[in-house]
């Protein structure tokens, strides 16, 4: 029934079709940018409205099925690269929050120890030099405290990413489902309910 029919021939239901399939289309397609891509962007859609008018409904509904699976296909691997990307994420938390503890135990020591040493040195000998290593040692510390706060940002931003990336990917999965759920449940009662729509519109 549905195969014999064209969408142009089923009244408000055809036209839902229509809209529905010209929609995913253009969706699916890369966005054009600029008043050219916006003015034949239009005419493009407006062709594929007239084409998608004049197309079987078994087709039609078959084309969407198709653009669905697309979909499905494109979060699916999204998903899998959110994983990977919450593995590296959670791999590199743990190497700076160690970078973080080695720096500061390095920073402890030449801040009680080592400067402590060179500035006591530098006044015994009362060396320009020996005062001047003195400093730069010290101006060393104050640029490595400085590694170590940008450190100290890198993993706050790398604990909020954590669940950012979760909440993404679990939208993703949830559009999977539901893109699923479509295929396999709610298009085979959609044909139904449009070969008895047909039904209803040749008796009218």
């Amino acid at each position: 029934a549905l195969q014999s029919v064209r969408t142009k021939d089923m009244g408000e239901t055809g036209q839902v079709l229509t809209s529905l399939l010209v929609e995913l289309k253009s969706n699916g397609s890369e966005e054009k940018k600029g008043f050219f891509g916006k003015l034949f962007g239009s005419a493009e859609k407006n062709f594929e409205r007239m084409k998608t008018q004049y197309t079987t409904t078994e087709a039609n509904i078959d084309r969407i099925v198709k653009l669905l699976e697309e979909h499905e296909e494109q979060l699916l691997k999204d998903i899998v690269q959110l994983d990977r990307l919450y593995d590296k994420n959670k791999l590199y938390f743990k190497e700076v929050s160690m970078y973080i503890e080695a720096g500061k135990l390095a920073l402890e020591k030449a801040k009680t120890v080592t400067l402590p040493e060179r500035e006591a040195e530098a006044r015994e000998t009362g060396s320009v030099e020996d005062a001047q290593a003195a400093q730069d040692y010290a101006d060393m510390i104050t640029r490595f405290e400085k590694k170590i706060y940008d450190l100290e940002l890198s993993r706050t931003v790398c604990l909020q990413s954590a669940p950012e990336i979760r909440m993404v990917q679990n939208s993703d999965t949830i559009m999977s489902e539901k893109i699923r759920s479509t295929i396999v449940h709610v298009i085979p009662m959609w044909k139904t309910q449009m070969v008895l729509a047909l039904n209803n519109y040749h008796t009218q």
